[in-house]
């Protein structure tokens, strides 16, 4: 088992970056993966931003990163031989992700077998929404992305991570983690009735 700290360290070293200008919407660019200053290995994105779309995350012993090789998919790459594992393939009206977030703290019992995502629904991108993922079968191939917390705004300028706390609070259940999410809410300020969003 890992410590934090490790996890930590781990992560700085992973990275992407172009491999060389990415080309406009929806033609393929190439990106590397590094660890350290060293090319690990390569794959293609139909976008032409990274956003916050690699991470680098450990799970019973062994290093992934969650990746978005399109625009409206979440994958799953073991690292460091970066061969795609599993994940969602592409859909012309999908979730588009933008920051991901795997919570790691073998203390509370977060050893990778879950996550987040924000990012976009299609046709709606005036705010990154949060949804939770399933990565406790991705050695098996599965992954599941939901809608778990209903449909949530992540405020404007804060990375995922930043937005997620987990502890063990949960008075009514102490073996059930409690997550508390920053985000941003809606209201008619004549009535402080819920307004869309």
């Amino acid at each position: 088992m890992f410590e934090q700290t490790q996890v930590e360290v781990i992560q700085r070293q992973y990275r992407v970056e172009w491999a060389e200008n990415p080309r406009p919407w929806a033609q393929p660019s190439l990106v590397h993966v590094l660890r350290g200053e060293e090319v690990i290995g390569s794959y293609t994105r139909n976008y032409p931003q990274l956003f916050h779309s690699f991470y680098p995350f450990v799970q019973g012993g062994k290093e992934y990163a969650l990746y978005s090789p399109h625009y409206t998919t979440a994958r799953v790459m073991s690292l460091p031989d970066c061969r795609d594992l599993c994940g969602e393939e592409p859909a012309s009206n999908g979730f588009c992700p933008v920051d991901y977030h795997v919570p790691y703290d073998p203390r509370l019992g977060f050893q990778g077998e879950f996550g987040f995502v924000a990012g976009a629904r299609w046709a709606d991108d005036r705010s990154l929404k949060i949804q939770y993922l399933d990565l406790s079968q991705i050695d098996q191939g599965v992954f599941r992305r939901e809608e778990r917390f209903g449909y949530l705004h992540l405020p404007e300028g804060i990375r995922l991570k930043d937005a997620v706390l987990l502890d063990w609070a949960d008075q009514e259940d102490p073996n059930d983690p409690v997550v508390r999410l920053v985000v941003v809410k809606a209201f008619k300020l004549s009535t402080g009735q819920k307004a869309a969003w």
